[in-house]
């Protein structure tokens, strides 16, 4: 099972079955001298998985989990125990009932799970919960829950008390809240309060910037996007812009201060679902590098991945992968990784991505405006590794050192290597 290219850039090394697709993103946790993998499915299910393959223990949480998971470090001296955030839902034909839930549960030092508290709320959630901690010995540690009622609700990250309900937010939530860092590199920063953006699906595609204290949520600014926003806003926190992606297949980049439009660019009438992402910004040490370009990568529901100048907007490059793509794209170490729902799991170079997306670009027609510029699609000569999975992939990988990880809708979780 390696790739179908000579250089073998991606190779299959295990996969592990759960009870149902695994369309979330698995969490990759540091254990010390080793790390742990733990990836839940739509039964419900939770594996906890070495990096060999070895599976460590399991454990199942009412709903279905299709939200990305969250974690919690230790304060202890060992920091060998973490707090696992789970989203799940429930469906059914009620509305009012509550359907949404996140499960909190202590991952203890021997890799097994044990429950600590849930929290219900009307909606389903099929976001990330987000971490956010104050203080200068990081104890006060908050969660930010959002659901398809269209709330969001602040919690004690270790009792699950709620603190705060907002709603007014536009309508149903389903992109990941993404706080902001405010220029420094650690999200766990020391500071009285901090920024949160969050988008809704709902026609209106309302845009709010929340600032967020121990206790409470005070609204900063809001926009109307008039387009569902599915897709989680991608965040440049040295240069606090935000990159929204759009339902109608729009692009735009927004001030993370006053949300004041940067550009919008408009890719076609095809659904955008995926998270975009920096180039320049490498996921192996979850840091940018430094470089005078600023190209944002992301995948279309019409089976193409593009990029656009994240400084004007302007269509960079396109390729077809021949597949609808619902997973976000990933960078690594000058190269793009991309999954589709054919199972084929890809990676391209983004200098041959560049070189021959600049050659292909057609001259824009003088019915189009400047950030709709007609494209060539790139030659397949530009993938530099190809391996296919048994099933559709909605889950967008997560990365550790040169190992892959991710889930499929064969219910499996994969490890992949790259080089």
């Amino acid at each position: 099972d390696k790739c179908s290219k000579d250089d073998e850039v991606l190779t299959k090394i295990w996969k592990i079955p759960l009870s149902m697709c695994v369309d979330s993103r698995p969490l990759v946790i540091d254990r010390g001298k080793e790390y742990v993998v733990i990836a839940g499915s739509q039964g419900g299910d939770l594996a906890c998985v070495s990096a060999s393959g070895k599976l460590l223990s399991r454990t199942i949480v009412t709903g279905k989990i299709e939200g990305d998971l969250s974690y919690l470090s230790s304060n202890s001296h060992s920091k060998m125990d973490s707090i696992i955030f789970v989203p799940s839902y429930i469906s059914n034909n009620t509305a009012a009932s509550d359907n949404g839930i996140i499960h909190a549960l202590k991952l203890s030092e021997s890799n097994t799970f044990m429950p600590l508290w849930t929290y219900t709320v009307n909606g389903e959630m099929k976001s990330r919960p987000t971490l956010c901690t104050f203080g200068d010995k990081s104890n006060c540690h908050r969660l930010l829950a959002a659901s398809y009622n269209g709330s969001l609700s602040l919690l004690d990250a270790i009792t699950g008390e709620l603190l705060q309900l907002m709603d007014a937010l536009g309508g149903a939530i389903h992109a990941d809240p993404v706080l902001l860092k405010n220029g420094i590199s650690n999200c766990q920063n020391v500071c009285a309060s901090k920024d949160v953006i969050v988008a809704s699906c709902s026609w209106k595609g309302k845009v709010t910037c929340l600032t967020i204290t121990q206790a409470f949520m005070t609204k900063k600014w809001e926009l109307d996007l008039w387009t569902p926003i599915y897709a989680s806003p991608y965040v440049n926190h040295t240069d606090l812009f935000v990159i929204l992606c759009g339902v109608d297949g729009s692009v735009r980049s927004l001030n993370c201060n006053n949300g004041v439009e940067n550009w919008k660019t408009l890719t076609g009438n095809k659904p955008i679902f995926t998270t975009s992402v920096e180039t320049c910004f490498d996921a192996i040490t979850d840091t940018p590098m430094h470089t005078n370009t600023r190209q944002i990568v992301f995948g279309s529901n019409d089976g193409n991945l593009r990029c656009v100048d994240g400084f004007t907007g302007v269509m960079l490059w396109s390729i077809s992968v021949n597949a609808p793509i619902l997973s976000s794209p990933i960078c690594i170490l000058g190269k793009v990784l991309c999954a589709t729902t054919a199972g084929s799991v890809l990676v391209f170079e983004t200098l041959l991505l560049q070189t021959e997306g600049i050659k292909g670009l057609v001259e824009e027609s003088s019915s189009k405006n400047s950030n709709q510029i007609g494209e060539e699609k790139v030659k397949s000569s530009s993938s530099k590794g190809l391996i296919r999975l048994d099933g559709e992939i909605f889950s967008s990988p997560s990365i550790k050192g040169n190992d892959v990880f991710i889930g499929c809708r064969d219910s499996c979780l994969y490890k992949l290597t790259f080089k």
